[in-house]
């Protein structure tokens, strides 16, 4: 059986919109890799505070307040779903500078 690529996700982000974008991703995993043929991960979280609790099934080291993150290889994609403009469009712009997907 072929193994399915993996797309790495930076979320930018994590309220009640980027909480729900991770349990779509992780409850529809096979779902969405029999519609996409691919998998997606969320490597790297994007928030003001790290170190808050959040009802996300996600490693705490995830989580990261430094928008730099989101310019290494580990992460393929970014989604932003940062309430407000301001931060939402310099993290949008950052990551498109750094070439990625959003």
């Amino acid at each position: 059986m072929n193994e399915l690529k993996t797309i790495r996700i930076g979320l930018a982000g994590c309220g009640t919109v980027g909480a729900g974008v991770c349990e779509i991703i992780a409850n529809r995993a096979d779902e969405l890799a029999k519609r996409t043929g691919l998998r997606f991960e969320v490597v790297r979280v994007l928030v003001a505070n790290p170190s808050k609790r959040r009802d996300v099934r996600l490693a705490p080291s995830v989580f990261t307040a430094d928008a730099d993150a989101f310019r290494g290889d580990d992460v393929d994609m970014v989604v932003e779903v940062i309430g407000g403009c301001e931060s939402a469009r310099d993290v949008v712009l950052a990551a498109l500078a750094a070439g990625k997907p959003v």
